[in-house]
């Protein structure tokens, strides 16, 4: 489920939530993380 798709159902449904995304996996994605 992509986030614009999920931000678009819940705006259109105007449900009170709040969406938390990992915004370092969105920006960089390939990026292998960890010591």
């Amino acid at each position: 489920l992509a986030a614009a798709v999920l931000a678009e159902w819940i705006l259109a449904d105007h449900l009170d939530v709040r969406v938390g995304l990992q915004l370092h996996k969105i920006i960089w994605p390939d990026k292998k993380r960890g010591i």
